[in-house]
């Protein structure tokens, strides 16, 4: 196998070991930025690429080296640990864009492998052969963040069933999102809770302010405004709705043709 195909992971520790947790989640996370970047860059499945280790040397600094196999081409390992190196190379001096290759996930993972630097690591690189090493610090978890849809607020209509009520703390009540799946707390008002609790089990519709994760799905709604729906099994259904006549009883071919022909 090629030296360019190998990848290799040095964690320096600030003692004589390095903790397993820390190694186990550097590894993790890379291994999942390698494995997107191969499937943006080849349109293929994630996996495609068995990673394995090929060599492991213990202490501190642990030096992991991985290579790839299973891959259709040739150079697909060397093309993903090159774009792996300067994906983090640009988060880390830059930051001004997401890497090619990477995406939204990448960076989260990119984020969290950085992460035990406020641990007992000190150091973290990547070495690939006739490439300059990486070493990213907390500067790439900054350049992420500002990268990644940050939370946000704006006015809104939510609609889901009311399941969850609570008087605990804030009077509070939850629905499921039907568009997301997603659980949307309700915080109300103390004096609003004798009404919400007529509307348990039902479909509603909930306006006022929303929060959204960095995601895009909600998490909670200043409420404003809640009105009753129906359920799926109380709406008429289509073939059931009375017709409207608007051709007044003429054929509707000819009813066209007469419009037509007045202008």
């Amino acid at each position: 196998m090629n030296v360019e195909d190998r990848l290799t992971i040095r964690i320096a520790g600030t003692g004589e070991r390095v903790p397993i947790g820390s190694f186990l989640k550097v590894l993790h996370n890379a291994l999942s930025i390698l494995q997107d970047v191969h499937a943006a860059a080849s349109g293929q499945t994630e996996g495609a690429l068995d990673w394995q280790i090929a060599d492991v040397r213990m202490g501190s600094p642990v030096y992991v080296t991985i290579s790839a196999g299973n891959a259709r081409r040739a150079e697909a390992p060397r093309q993903v640990i090159g774009a792996f190196l300067e994906g983090l190379r640009g988060l880390e001096e830059r930051g001004d864009r997401i890497p090619a290759h990477f995406s939204e996930r990448s960076l989260v993972w990119a984020k969290e492998l950085v992460s035990v630097l406020n641990d007992d690591v000190a150091q973290i690189s990547f070495i690939a052969n006739g490439r300059p090493p990486v070493a990213p610090s907390q500067h790439l978890a900054a350049n992420v963040d500002r990268l990644l849809p940050r939370e946000h607020e704006e006015l809104g209509t939510l609609v889901g069933r009311v399941e969850t009520l609570s008087i605990h703390d804030k009077p509070a009540f939850a629905i499921w999102d039907v568009l997301t799946g997603a659980r949307i707390e309700c915080p109300i008002p103390p004096e609003r809770m004798q009404a919400v609790h007529q509307l348990f089990g039902k479909r509603v519709a909930v306006s006022g302010r929303v929060r959204y994760a960095r995601d895009g799905k909600p998490t909670k709604i200043t409420v404003e405004q809640i009105r009753p729906l129906r359920d799926h099994d109380e709406l008429i259904p289509v073939r059931e709705l009375p017709r409207i006549n608007i051709t007044d009883g003429v054929d509707p071919s000819e009813y066209v043709r007469g419009i037509r022909d007045a202008h």
